[in-house]
């Protein structure tokens, strides 16, 4: 009996440090998305900082409610757009701008289909037609939820690779020579 009580309360911190373990494996995307978003928001200008933090909380609570396929591809996209954001030298303040605002988008998108497969499920008990077109919208919606974080790792594909061209006649050589001209004046 007196060992029984002298463990009971190890045993006790042992039950609640595997709950907590339990928990963090379970939503193991949702933790990684938050280190990501964090470094992602270490690399922002100051300008976007405000709206980094709130599309960051956004993004992590989309996360924990939306079903499985949506974590795991906010994480992609934060990776993607870190990495990108790593190898941007020419306009990188652009590039986080439109990283971010296509995140907020698919994390609106994430919500918005959460939502609404709540709610046709709540009705579908009613109603035989609205399950079956329940299934309907099912298939477009996971379309659009797999779809888009596509077009988002295109968008920073172009974003990195692709930028406008300089003023002026157009040609490299012309702007290497203005360059190099202006720093011996």
């Amino acid at each position: 009996m007196f060992a029984q009580n002298l463990l009971a309360p190890f045993l006790y911190i042992l039950n609640g440090c595997l709950l907590v373990l339990y928990l963090v494996v379970e939503r193991l995307a949702s933790v990684l998305l938050v280190a990501a978003l964090a470094w992602l928001g270490n690399q922002s200008p100051t300008q976007h900082k405000q709206w980094h933090i709130g599309i960051s909380v956004l993004a992590i609570l989309t996360s924990l409610i939306a079903p499985a396929p949506i974590p795991v591809l906010l994480l992609v996209m934060a990776l993607a757009a870190n990495l990108a954001l790593l190898a941007e030298k020419f306009q990188p303040a652009s590039l986080h701008w439109r990283s971010i605002s296509g995140f907020a988008l698919y994390c609106l998108m994430g919500l918005g289909v959460s939502a609404f497969n709540l709610y046709i499920q709540s009705q579908a008990v009613q109603d035989a037609q609205l399950a079956i077109g329940q299934s309907y919208i099912s298939v477009i919606a996971s379309v659009a939820l797999y779809g888009y974080p596509l077009g988002y790792l295109g968008m920073l594909a172009q974003g990195l690779l692709v930028h406008p061209p300089f003023p002026g006649s157009g040609k490299p050589a012309d702007l290497v020579h203005a360059l190099r001209s202006r720093r011996q004046d």
